[in-house]
């Protein structure tokens, strides 16, 4: 799966880190529905529009560049344009890039300065984004699609925590790890969905208060009880050792059923 697909799949189930992103407050996004419009009578589409439900509110037409696209700027105008002329020319409207980083960006920006100067076109670079604690929590999942591969291990384990602190039903919790693995699903295709069940699962267990008592006393006891549901979770030996900072041997060896003292 691409990621601009990633992010219009996230706007459409949090839809309020789009506005968190331009510094609205997220309740914001209340007042939408975000939708992929195909424009009549041409092979055009637009996959990323947040429609307002009442009138007197801008619409929104957005993409999500992650490759260099000289034309971007001109092909999201182009389509934001023929959308007007076929449906309201007074439309009030906004038009919001995504750039994977800056130097994605065209540049030569002349023909579209004035868009720019004036705040009818924005645009945001992902991986400038900076991860704080205090960041809300639509926003850091956002910045969650942008991280690299090794980051988004760390950081979608660090949205589940706060997921679990912050979130009061448990439906939407579970939504959201979902959304998470199917992130790093798509970062990580060696892996596969239980192996990364299994690792957020290995990831509890080390910071466990059982998990720390057994790293003071040499740890082999959680260690044998522990590895085995890992592998039978699907984890692998490898994934295993890197996060038990074991070896695999070590990680076979502690598979093995406990020998009984004589």
């Amino acid at each position: 799966m691409k990621t601009d697909a990633l992010f219009y799949q996230l706007f459409a189930r949090y839809p309020e880190a789009f506005f968190e992103l331009q510094g609205q407050p997220g309740s914001v996004a209340r007042l939408y529905d975000f939708a992929s419009l195909e424009l009549k009578e041409t092979a055009q589409r637009i996959d990323g529009v947040f429609l307002p439900k009442t009138a007197g509110l801008p619409t929104y037409f957005v993409e999500v560049q992650f490759y260099r696209y000289p034309e971007i700027y001109a092909n999201l105008l182009a389509k934001i344009y023929l959308y007007l002329k076929q449906n309201n020319p007074a439309l009030d409207f906004r038009g919001v890039i995504l750039f994977g980083s800056r130097s994605l960006e065209p540049r030569d920006l002349g023909p579209y300065q004035p868009l720019l100067d004036s705040g009818h076109v924005t645009r945001y670079f992902m991986d400038e984004l900076e991860i704080a604690e205090t960041m809300p929590l639509g926003l850091s999942v956002l910045q969650m699609v942008a991280c690299t591969e090794d980051q988004a291990i760390v950081h979608g384990r660090h949205l589940i925590h706060r997921a679990r602190r912050e979130i009061d039903a448990p439906e939407e919790v579970q939504q959201l790890i979902q959304w998470i693995e199917t992130v790093i699903l798509c970062k990580l295709p060696m892996m596969n969905r239980k192996e990364i069940e299994a690792m957020f699962l290995v990831e509890d267990i080390r910071k466990s208060r059982v998990y720390q008592e057994a790293l003071e006393e040499g740890r082999e006891a959680t260690l044998h009880e522990a590895i085995p549901v890992m592998l039978a979770e699907g984890l692998s030996e490898s994934t295993i050792a890197r996060y038990f900072r074991i070896s695999a041997e070590d990680v076979r060896n502690f598979a093995k059923p406990k020998v009984a003292p004589d």
